[in-house]
């Protein structure tokens, strides 16, 4: 397993999720949205159809943007460095986020195993881009953290993909963008937890 987010479908299963179902039709100016009005409060659509076809159609439009996620990764991994590794490229962005961390941390976040983890985090450290640093308050342990190198180059990628979600969304309505980032955090938050949402949370 590659350091993707545990329970990303691969890439066959994506190429295979089935067509969703036509509910994209009404009550939105976005080709292939869902409309808001196409599921009715009491578990059904307007036509009669069960509301499960609705999480047909995210599981559906899900498996496609992660399959153009993982394009993408390969592409920004390489705007980083030419000789960076995708899955390597994950370990770096987790280590910006966090400031730090452990070989095992990173092994328990991504869900792969600690010889993937050290082969990955060895890559790093050849090209510069990660280093060791002894561990505050236990002299005998060591965290990894961005080499200055590591910043620049990654700061450099961020900008970079930024400016390409914004040339994407360019026509989006500015309520829409910000509706996406809250529903993407939402959904991540959920995925993370490994627990639905309650109504109203």
């Amino acid at each position: 397993m590659s350091a993707e987010d545990p329970g990303v479908p691969s890439q066959a299963a994506a190429a295979e999720a089935p067509a969703p179902p036509d509910v994209s039709t009404q009550g939105t100016g976005k080709p292939g949205a869902v409309s808001q009005d196409a599921v009715a409060q009491d578990g059904e659509s307007q036509d009669g159809a069960p509301q499960r076809d609705v999480f047909v159609a995210v599981e559906h439009e899900l498996a496609v943007l992660l399959r153009r996620a993982r394009a993408l990764s390969k592409d920004f991994a390489r705007e980083v460095h030419p000789d960076l590794e995708s899955d390597a490229y994950g370990l770096l962005i987790r280590l910006s986020d966090v400031g730090g961390a452990r070989g095992t941390d990173l092994a328990g976040y991504f869900g792969i195993g600690k010889p993937t983890i050290s082969r990955q985090v060895k890559m790093l450290e050849e090209l510069g881009l990660v280093e060791r640093q002894a561990q505050e308050g236990d002299a005998r342990a060591s965290v990894l953290v961005l080499t200055e190198e590591g910043r620049n180059r990654l700061g450099r990628m961020r900008h970079a993909r930024q400016e390409r979600f914004r040339m994407l969304l360019h026509d989006w309505d500015r309520g829409e963008v910000k509706e996406l980032a809250g529903l993407l955090h939402n959904l991540n938050e959920s995925w993370g937890e490994g627990t639905p949402r309650r109504e109203g949370a």
